[in-house]
Order: C-alpha cells, then sequence, then structure tokens
C-alpha cells in the first residue's frame, strides 16, 4: 500500500514537472528569473530532461531490486527442492 502511494506520488510529480511545474522549479530550484523566447524554451528543456533522467534512474534501481529480489526467490525454491 505505502509503496502504492510512493509510486502514484512520484509519477504525479514527473507530471506536474514535465509540465507547469517546470517553470517553478526552473525560478525556485535553479533561481533562473526574466527569460524568454528561445532561451525559456532551452531552460525549460533541461529542467524536463533532468526530471526525466531523475525519473529514468529510479526505474532503473527499482528494475534492479526487483530482479535481484527474484533472483533470491528463485535460488531459494530450487536450493530447498
Amino acid at each position: 500500500m505505502a509503496s502504492a502511494v510512493l509510486g502514484a506520488s512520484v509519477t504525479a510529480g514527473l507530471l506536474w514537472v514535465l509540465g507547469p511545474g517546470a517553470v517553478w522549479v526552473l525560478e525556485h530550484f535553479d533561481g533562473v528569473t526574466g527569460l524568454t523566447g528561445k532561451d525559456l524554451a532551452a531552460a525549460l528543456d533541461a529542467v524536463r530532461g533532468r526530471a526525466l533522467a531523475i525519473a529514468t534512474g529510479l526505474v532503473a534501481l527499482l528494475a534492479v531490486f526487483y530482479t535481484a529480489r527474484n533472483a533470491d526467490t528463485a535460488r531459494r525454491t530450487f536450493a530447498c527442492g
């Protein structure tokens, strides 16, 4: 149950950053203000790219964890049987 809530929260946060939250992150985390036009677009793309890179890393980490857990379960199953 807790992992479902955490997963939903992370997904909602990612979707927010990929949408309207990118401007907020740019201003409040990066401290960048006053950009317009191509400069603003490039900065927002960088924020979104960073968010996607972090999300991809988290998914990869989760995949490694579950793969290791499944391998351990399989090892125990075959060792006992």
